[in-house]
């Protein structure tokens, strides 16, 4: 059965003709739950549009010019989060869809209350376009389903007509796009309602638990301060949710210090 085939069948089998009509997300934002972040969107991700997530890699690489066959890592984790965050907000019934290996979270991720509460894993469903062509088009055919309320894709190497195309189609069907892509595509020209950019941030020495740096990059049609735009998340495992830690302060040495602790949080993203 071809993918177009099975996404049909989902639709018949989950979503009811008049889903889309319903307001599935009534207010027309989510809020990501770390209250400094929301305050600087004004509410939070805005439903009917394209953001943009770029991954983690090594300050050395961001300052070469060849960025071919480097290794980045994208933020599944804070994504994971902010799945959980989109799918309680929703008044309907819906289905995350994950599209490309590179972004799959590990099932355990995707669970909470010791791996009791299954309503994320269950809901997901996750496609692994046999071509590179064919990525953008499951992305599109995945935005249109009605079953659909959430996709999370591998946006690497979309230009911006794709990246239009996107935004227009999550405009039209009120579907969140969250992608991700390589740090040193920030160059690029995109549509992209939002544009974050993710880092390792050094572990507290209090918790250790995985921290990440979080930046604004861009966000259209607010008034952000960007004095205060950059966060710092902590992961808790007992709540399998993101916590709001100290601001970011651009420090002497911040990268070098990130550099240094690539490697254990690396560890994690891997095993997680």
């Amino acid at each position: 059965m071809h993918l177009a085939e099975r996404i049909e069948a989902i639709d018949r089998r989950y979503a009811l003709p008049s889903e889309r009509d319903s307001g599935r997300y009534p207010h027309g934002v989510v809020a990501t739950g770390l209250k400094d972040v929301d305050d600087a969107l004004q509410g939070g991700l805005v439903v009917g549009a394209l953001h943009e997530w770029f991954g983690i890699t090594s300050p050395s690489t961001l300052k070469t010019n060849d960025h071919r066959g480097r290794f980045w890592t994208p933020p599944v984790i804070p994504l994971v989060h902010l799945a959980w965050r989109f799918l309680e907000a929703a008044l309907t019934p819906m289905r995350v869809v994950w599209i490309e290996d590179r972004c799959f979270p590990y099932p355990h991720v995707m669970t909470r209350g010791s791996g009791m509460d299954r309503r994320l894993l269950d809901n997901s469903f996750f496609v692994s376009p046999r071509r590179p062509g064919d990525r953008l088009w499951a992305i599109d055919l995945s935005i249109r389903s009605p079953a659909v309320g959430l996709v999370i894709a591998d946006g690497s190497s979309l230009d911006m007509a794709a990246t239009r195309r996107l935004q227009l189609a999550a405009k039209s069907y009120g579907t969140p796009v969250l992608i991700v892509r390589p740090p040193w595509e920030q160059v690029e020209f995109s549509a992209a309602q939002t544009r974050w950019l993710v880092g390792w941030e050094p572990s507290s020495p209090y918790a250790q638990a995985p921290r990440w740096s979080v930046e604004l990059l861009r966000c259209k049609g607010v008034h952000v301060d960007w004095t205060h735009h950059s966060w710092v998340l902590e992961w808790n495992r007992v709540s399998c949710t993101l916590n709001l830690s100290t601001p970011l302060a651009y420090q002497k040495g911040h990268a070098e210090t990130i550099a240094a602790s690539e490697e254990r949080a690396g560890r994690f993203a891997r095993s997680a």
